[in-house]
């Protein structure tokens, strides 16, 4: 593949300005389509591609050899809406030289063949699904990975991207059974299935929901077949997950739909459906619970069998990106929007009626809100991928000479610069997630509390600089775990784990080789967590 160092035309039509890029902190990915003009919608190209990434903390030259992949793939536009950007996005598939599909470790995630190369546009920011991404994988869920990088297509210098796992049935990502066509009885043919919610074309194949009052439209309650595909997946399978989906659909519009044994959760993994609530509400996504909606179910002898909402998809629009539908509004709630409409299944509403739902709701809520939702871990993630792209951000927008500038859907007034976005973005979240701390319904009695508050917890010295000594009580017997926690959440030192018995103890930690900043230690017993934030000098 011929390789690429040259002056490269930045910019668009109306406003190009020249620039040499040489050089980047980030991979270097390079695509030579062979004369062809791959940005026709909905038209595959094979093509050459050459990666550059010399690891971590190592810089990136053009005139590097390509030491990450070196082959063919297969490219087309991806998107939709998005198809009409100037800024394009792809789905591309990894090929060997013979044109056969090959798993490789781009830019070291874990081996695979499809991926998604995202040129964000409308997020000035860049990580808005970096961000959610981060959040839905610290909940404990599968959630897509994603790097960094420099795109250059014949030459021409097309900004920063961000390389995403497609959402896809494999051991590294949806790990659900393979499922066989020859599977189509008992234990078999209860899994694994990936179910899309989302627009579609009228060829497209799949099902709306019987609940579905608005079939007119291609954004109305219409489930596709994600996997196995449609064109080769028997009739007997794809009866069996409709009727699995219209099944939990009637006894969730039934009067015994909050029966803790006979109604909905039967059919449901509860846990997941909380998260991609809580995911989707405090991004507020225009296109939540609509749109690009992912589910899947295991066959019924490998985990719980049930029906789990996730993984999460396609952010871009969240996080106070989009001026309509509510989507700037700290306050309210996302799912209520499209009530009329009926774009969006009833069964959030459903849910939210259930006082049971409402309790784990918000208990789980107060949990990552001490943890993962904190504002410590979100602005320390968000502050530094803006850190790590800060380089790159500034080609980015000489080659996209829109920084400043109104893209449909932003909000207005839309941020000057790359730092005030930044700032946009943390403003926002602080006064959503407390809007929501205020409004989120249900009352939690078991679960999470607030060690600060409850006394049953005191840290000295705080700040501290080398040691700290945690005396807490325990009320009953108990298993007791104590943990230490870096301000984004990841375990830096599990301090003991020890059956206690009714009373008070301390437990004397170094912390000598800590990096200063914040921390959180958290302690487990009793099926509660309790949490208390401390600072290292």
């Amino acid at each position: 593949m011929k390789k690429y160092l040259l002056s490269i035309i930045i910019g668009i039509s109306f406003q190009a300005k020249a620039q040499t890029f040489t050089s980047s902190n980030l991979p270097i990915a390079v695509i030579d389509t062979y004369g062809q003009n791959i940005d026709v919608a909905y038209v595959t190209f094979v093509v050459g591609m050459g990666v550059i990434d010399n690891g971590p903390g190592v810089r990136n030259n053009i005139t590097d050899p390509y030491n990450n992949f070196n082959s063919k793939i297969e490219i087309k536009l991806h998107g939709s809406s998005t198809l009409y950007l100037p800024k394009k996005s792809y789905g591309i598939t990894t090929l060997d030289n013979a044109l056969n599909k090959i798993s490789v470790s781009l830019m070291n995630l874990p081996p695979e063949n499809d991926w998604i190369l995202k040129g964000a546009y409308q997020d000035k920011a860049l990580i808005r699904d970096a961000v959610t991404f981060d959040i839905y994988k610290k909940m404990g869920h599968y959630s897509t990975r994603s790097k960094f990088f420099e795109l250059v297509i014949n030459g021409d210098y097309k900004g920063v991207y961000e390389l995403q796992e497609k959402v896809k049935r494999d051991s590294n990502r949806v790990n659900i059974a393979k499922l066989k066509v020859t599977e189509i009885t008992g234990d078999d043919i209860t899994g694994g299935y990936i179910i899309r919610l989302d627009k579609h074309a009228v060829a497209d194949e799949g099902w709306y929901s019987s609940y579905n009052s608005n079939i007119s439209s291609d954004s109305a309650n219409f489930f596709l077949y994600e996997y196995p595909k449609a064109d080769s997946m028997p009739l007997i399978q794809k009866n069996y997950i409709k009727n699995y989906f219209d099944k939990f659909e009637n006894v969730l519009n039934s009067s015994y739909y909050s029966s803790p044994d006979s109604g909905y959760r039967k059919y449901l993994n509860i846990e997941s459906f909380i998260d991609n609530f809580l995911t989707n509400e405090m991004s507020r996504n225009v296109d939540c619970y609509r749109s690009s909606t992912y589910f899947y179910k295991d066959k019924d002898s490998d985990g719980d069998g049930k029906l789990h909402c996730g993984p999460v998809w396609d952010y871009n629009l969240g996080w106070e990106n989009c001026f309509y539908n509510g989507g700037n509004n700290p306050a309210g709630w996302q799912y209520q929007v499209f009530a009329t409409e009926n774009f969006v299944p009833f069964w959030w509403w459903k849910y939210i009626a259930d006082n049971s739902f409402k309790s784990e709701l918000k208990c789980r809520y107060q949990t990552l809100r001490s943890s993962t939702l904190s504002f410590p871990v979100l602005y320390n993630y968000i502050d530094s991928m803006a850190l790590y792209l800060d380089e790159s951000q500034l080609r980015n927008y000489s080659r996209w000479p829109i920084m400043g500038t109104f893209i449909h859907p932003n909000p207005t007034p839309v941020p000057a610069t790359y730092a005030d976005e930044i700032t946009n973005i943390k403003d926002w979240i602080w006064q959503r997630l407390t809007w929501m701390d205020s409004n989120m319904p249900g009352v939690c009695n078991v679960g999470t509390e607030d060690i600060a508050s409850s006394n049953l917890i005191h840290s000295f010295p705080n700040p501290f600089s080398e040691n700290i000594t945690i005396s807490y009580d325990v009320p009953e017997n108990s298993k007791v775990r104590i943990e230490l926690l870096n301000a984004i959440g990841e375990i830096v030192k599990i301090v003991s784990e020890e059956k206690r018995q009714q009373g008070n103890y301390q437990e004397n930690v170094s912390a000598s080789t800590l990096a200063a900043g914040i921390y959180l230690i958290k302690i487990s017993m009793n099926n509660k967590v309790y949490y208390q934030k401390i600072i290292k000098m």
